[in-house]
């Protein structure tokens, strides 16, 4: 196993552009805004350092402090910083960052290329009403020290962990995530990611449940398939469904609603959002007693 080692190094506007030649090919796109209050910060004397200025790994590559270096360029001034070489290839996926780094910069440097940044977008919508439940108990566990994971402020790594984990539920939600404009699929494809973990689903009904929503077919034989096509509509043109996180829960809600009526053989005339927005029919329990 190679040495870690780290050091101070006067870091010269000349070094900085050798260093930067060794920079790892999955690293992220250089952000311009933050190279430049970086590069503000140090011709200020006001840049101070976190411990975690440039690290290289184990081949030598440059896999953190690409944005300090830049601005080092930028401003034409040697900048003193602590230099560490010899870390693993997986050091990079749990680095704290100067800047924060997004699921999809995670996902490039994970070795699992089975992950897409979707997969994780439909995780979200299967934690829509828990993650809902916990903002509104914010204020009175602020003071409390929180067990269990906070499903609106996962990690990066355990998003992309617990989608590994349900993936293949996760990938039947957004089987059909072609949904038209206006419609909130990731919402849509966290109820029926819920559904299809469910064993005691009908997938065959599952199936044609998406379809309907989707609008695949539009020909129906039973009254409580013109009810999903009724949801549908319902979803298309009624706006209260398209505003911000309580439109996703509104739509999570009477997607979750129609289905269960759906599986059930039952139609309704006039389609209501359930008063409840945090109900969960479909029960994920390995995911949801990490949270409840």
């Amino acid at each position: 196993m190679a040495e870690i080692t780290t050091k101070r190094e006067l870091i010269t506007p000349e070094k900085a552009l050798e260093y930067k030649k060794l920079n790892f090919d999955k690293n992220r796109k250089i952000s311009i805004p933050h190279v430049y209050n970086l590069k503000l910060a140090m011709l200020n004397k006001e840049w101070v350092s976190d411990g975690s200025d440039i690290k290289f790994d184990i081949e030598g590559r440059l896999i953190d402090g690409q944005h300090r270096l830049e601005a080092i360029i930028r401003a034409g001034i040697p900048v003193e910083m602590l230099v560490t070489r010899g870390l693993s290839h997986e050091a990079a996926q749990v680095m704290d960052r100067g800047k924060t780094r997004s699921v999809s910069d995670v996902l490039k440097l994970t070795s699992n290329n089975n992950i897409l940044q979707v997969d994780v977008s439909v995780l979200s919508g299967m934690l829509l009403p828990i993650s809902y439940k916990k903002n509104g108990f914010n204020k009175i566990l602020s003071n409390l020290t929180q067990v269990k994971l906070d499903a609106s402020n996962l990690s990066h790594e355990q998003k992309i962990k617990l989608t590994t984990q349900f993936l293949e539920c996760i990938r039947f939600g957004r089987k059909f995530d072609n949904y038209d404009n206006g419609i909130n699929k990731i919402a849509i494809s966290g109820v029926l990611a819920r559904a299809y973990h469910c064993k005691f689903t009908d997938k065959n009904k599952l199936n044609k449940f998406m379809e309907l929503l989707h609008g695949q077919t539009r020909i129906t034989t039973y009254q409580y398939e013109g009810t999903v096509l009724s949801c549908r509509e319902k979803l298309l043109i009624d706006s209260q469904f398209k505003e911000g996180l309580i439109g996703r829960l509104k739509t999570f809600a009477l997607v979750q609603y129609v289905l269960e009526l759906y599986l059930k053989g039952e139609s309704r005339k006039h389609l209501h959002i359930p008063d409840d927005l945090t109900k969960i029919t479909y029960t994920v329990p390995e995911l949801d007693d990490l949270f409840l």
